[in-house]
């Protein structure tokens, strides 16, 4: 009689626990692959071999794989700005992982002042169900951020 009382509870609890797990592993995996893709996109051994948005894009989904998380359904925004301390600016191109980007043969550090920074945003939707409770979405975001070099 007991169990029957505690096991829905015991239910919801443990599965709780590992959606909060895979969610906060999807988190990590988007902060990982923004930064990784920002930091990939303002090193170039010199200004010609730049990366170009969609290298960027390809980029993003070859790291930002880990479990539930569908790679082809990550938004994408790479920005430069002049302002360090500024969280925008130009939206050089953006777009989905599992499409074209705009502007995709774009170099986001061609032609950047010395104090320009390349920011790239990540977002994706994510699911948390739990049994015996209602299912809720989220968008986990991730942002990285360098300063652009070789211009």
């Amino acid at each position: 009689m007991e169990l029957a009382l505690v096991l829905p509870i015991l239910i919801m609890l443990i599965f709780g626990i590992i959606q909060f797990g895979i969610v906060f592993a999807q988190k990590l995996a988007l902060s990982n692959a923004a930064r990784e893709a920002a930091r990939a996109g303002t090193v170039a051994i010199n200004a010609s071999a730049q990366m170009t948005c969609q290298e960027i894009a390809d980029q993003i989904k070859n790291t930002v794989g880990t479990i539930g998380l569908n790679t082809s359904d990550v938004q994408v925004s790479i920005i430069r700005t002049t302002d360090p301390t500024a969280a925008s600016g130009f939206t050089v191109c953006s777009g989905n992982t599992g499409t074209s980007m705009s502007n995709p043969a774009t170099t986001p550090c061609t032609d950047a002042s010395s104090t320009a920074q390349l920011i790239v945003q990540l977002s994706t939707p994510a699911t948390i169900a739990i049994p015996f409770a209602v299912s809720t979405g989220v968008t986990l975001t991730g942002s990285g951020a360098y300063r652009c070099e070789y211009q």
